[in-house]
């Protein structure tokens, strides 16, 4: 057990990934078979987890999918996780169910919902996420505005939607909510496949990060504007969920707990279950989460860098990715040895296609129906 770390901050509960949209960029497993419906933590398994997790000093979780609604006992366990004295955040697709079931989680407990859409307008956003899903996600705003919870618009930025940020930033702050999150796509997961036709220009992203500083300034006092950049673009990393094994802890649908969403991609390592040992045990002592906690594992140029307890080395799994090995510095550091690599791989993905077209090929309606 390292003396240098802390209880975790955070929970992000994993119910499901199952999900009744198609969004390209999605950050869950391409092996979606691997996670059926059938071995998704029960209930009670997940009261456990809650529990466990407030006596270990976490102060927030995050409820979240794949589409956590999917879970018909989503009510229940933001209930319970309430009466443990957890913040609680619902990060949805906003997409199902009527006005009593949103108003019904409010009041057993949501505080902050975090609601994700694909654009300003119904042709795109429909086109990725699939039909009619912008008409739904505003008659549940709507409804959701009604009842005082605090609200966050997250909008994944690509090259599909990057220069319309400006009429982007108008929608939300026309919708009234609290928050806007610009998240740039992050290249794993399902992004990763279909990077080729994601993947924005330097140019656009420069753009882009210009005019949300901007609007940040401008509407200072009525909106608070986040932007997430993208991590290819930049000359440091950052760092792996604000340090890997330091504040967040993530448990999957089928249990296992991981130090970030994409730690299963690097397959050496072996992740440990709810199902096994306890939520503070993994926490402390578990090989996944002390593998790359700290300072100690820093290869050449990190270990000697004055940033490094900054950035960590940067993201593990995107370093994987990359280079096939996890332990290397992340290529997008100017400094790393592997970022001509990386230099190589953005022209050439920039040369291949011309973005128009993606096959639909992140399609979770093969999942069993929810419940």
């Amino acid at each position: 057990m390292d003396p240098g770390v802390g209880a975790p901050k955070a929970l992000v509960a994993e119910l499901t990934y199952r999900c009744n949209m198609f969004c390209y960029y999605c950050y869950n497993p391409t092996d979606l078979s691997a996670y059926p419906a059938a071995a998704e933590l029960t209930t009670d398994e997940w009261v456990r987890v809650l529990t466990e997790a407030a006596k270990l000093g976490v102060l927030h979780v995050h409820f979240t999918g794949g589409e956590p609604t999917l879970r018909r006992d989503l009510p229940e366990l933001v209930a319970w996780a309430k009466a443990q004295g957890l913040y609680v955040n619902l990060i949805t697709n906003l997409t199902l169910y009527d006005e009593a079931y949103w108003r019904d989680l409010i009041e057993r407990g949501v505080d902050h919902v975090q609601a994700s859409f694909q654009a300003h307008e119904p042709t795109l956003n429909d086109r990725i996420g699939g039909p009619q899903t912008f008409k739904r996600k505003m008659e549940r705003m709507a409804w959701l505005r009604d009842t005082g919870v605090y609200l966050t618009l997250n909008v994944v930025l690509h090259r599909w939607n990057i220069d319309d940020l400006e009429a982007i930033l108008h929608f939300a702050h026309d919708l009234g909510v609290e928050r806007l999150e610009l998240a740039m796509t992050q290249f794993a997961g399902w992004a990763w496949k279909n990077r080729a036709a994601l993947l924005p220009t330097p140019e656009q992203v420069e753009r882009a990060v210009e005019l949300a500083r901007q609007y940040k300034e401008r509407w200072a006092d009525t909106m608070v504007i986040t932007m997430v950049g993208l991590d290819f673009y930049e000359k440091r990393p950052k760092p792996c969920m604000l340090g890997w094994g330091q504040v967040y802890m993530v448990v999957n649908p089928v249990g296992e707990v991981l130090p970030c969403h994409g730690a299963k991609v690097i397959r050496e390592l072996r992740f440990d279950t709810v199902r096994d040992r306890s939520l503070a045990d993994i926490w402390w002592n578990s090989e996944a989460f002390q593998r790359f906690r700290g300072e100690a594992w820093l290869p050449e140029p990190c270990r000697s860098c004055p940033l490094r307890t900054l950035d960590f080395g940067g993201c593990r799994c995107q370093a994987y990715l990359l280079t096939g090995r996890a332990d290397v510095t992340d290529p997008v550091c100017e400094f790393s040895p592997h970022r001509p690599m990386l230099d190589a791989l953005i022209e050439s993905t920039l040369r291949s296609v011309d973005g128009k077209a993606v096959p639909r090929t992140h399609v979770m309606s093969r999942w069993d129906s929810p419940g």
